[in-house]
């Protein structure tokens, strides 16, 4: 095998050798443009990190000095707590005493139609009759027991003081 060098291949060495010179890229400018961009994500990378120990930190003074000074104020809550509660039940028993007024009244109201129903009936009755017969009537009185808010308000306060 005798390698010699012709015209053809010397044309081809040098056709190659074009080729590889338009195939040579160029990347350094890709390659600064990218270190530039690595820079950039590290470096917000640190700062987001050092948010991340802030927050931490906050967070563990949070758990340490805030969070016993809000069970210190919940604990003095409490008897506040106690207050609202009895006034709920207090609100629930003049509910249940203006329904059953209401009730009473609604009754009132019927018989007192009633009556003067009856009472017209009477006095036309009357007016064409000449003898006169005395009318009973029956005058319904609500039964109202009335509420002392006082008493609740009295024992909330003896009981706040015997539990200081």
């Amino acid at each position: 095998m005798d390698i010699s060098c012709t015209s053809s291949d010397a044309e081809l060495v040098q056709l190659t050798y074009d080729y590889s010179q338009c195939l040579n890229i160029d990347i350094s400018s890709e390659i600064e443009s990218l270190d530039h961009q690595t820079e950039n994500v590290l470096s917000r990378l640190d700062e987001f990190l050092s948010i991340v120990d802030k927050v931490r930190g906050d967070s563990a003074d949070v758990r340490d000095l805030v969070l016993p000074q809000l069970v210190v104020q919940c604990e003095t809550l409490e008897p506040l707590f106690e207050k609202i509660d009895r006034l709920e039940d207090l609100v629930g028993v003049v509910r249940e005493k203006v329904d059953i007024a209401e009730a009473e009244v609604a009754k009132v109201e019927l018989h007192r139609s009633r009556f003067k129903k009856v009472l017209k009936n009477a006095t036309s009755y009357m007016l064409k009759t000449p003898t006169t017969t005395p009318v009973s009537c029956e005058i319904i009185r609500p039964n109202i027991q009335l509420l002392n808010v006082k008493n609740i308000f009295l024992e909330s306060e003896n009981h706040s003081l015997s539990t200081d």
